[in-house]
């Protein structure tokens, strides 16, 4: 009777400690990476003041992710043709949160130099529509080839005609709650 006593704890402790997993690691861009829902207010620097609210008409889905390489100091932003039609690697501090591009920088997604400045995710920095908390982000960006040559008006760009300086991206991440889709 000992004998299959004996079996039987060995054969659960050999079960148990096959069942243990190692655990999945993280990307190393993890505290910036998300998805999250942004508009876009044409806005002018030297006023401080938005000259165009909601600029595209409605709110964006933004990706944040780290590169192929993996790079502690590098991240990615995708507007999933959104807004613009970027995609963009940038400079990144995962201490203060911040990223920016200290150039211009090439487009991944099609050929147009973007400038990318002061941005920024701030944990648990806003409300959702839901009234729930969440991150925030924001940042300004520029593009080169922004301008009204498709509405008869070569070389003159949005900003100008309209009276802004950058596009102002700012929104939440994702919370899953219905109510902030």
């Amino acid at each position: 009777m000992k004998k299959v006593f004996y079996c039987i704890v060995a054969l659960a402790a050999l079960v148990l400690t096959s069942c243990e997993k190692e655990p999945i690691g993280g990307t190393a861009t993890q505290a910036m990476a998300g998805q999250w829902y942004v508009r876009v207010d044409g806005y002018d620097t030297v006023g401080d003041s938005i000259v165009i609210p909601n600029f595209n008409g409605a709110r964006c889905l933004l990706l944040t992710y780290n590169n192929n390489a993996n790079d502690p100091d590098r991240l990615v932003i995708n507007d999933l043709k959104g807004f613009w039609d970027f995609i963009v690697e940038v400079d990144c501090d995962l201490n203060k949160l911040t990223f920016s591009a200290s150039d211009t920088i090439e487009n991944q997604s099609y050929p147009c130099g973007v400038i990318l400045t002061n941005g920024k995710i701030v944990k648990g920095g806003t409300k959702t529509t839901s009234g729930a908390v969440a991150d925030y982000i924001q940042f300004d960006i520029n593009f080169d080839d922004d301008d009204l040559a498709n509405y008869g008006m070569p070389g003159v760009s949005y900003g100008d005609y309209y009276g802004f300086d950058v596009y102002r991206v700012s929104g939440f991440r994702y919370t899953g709650l219905a109510a902030d889709e």
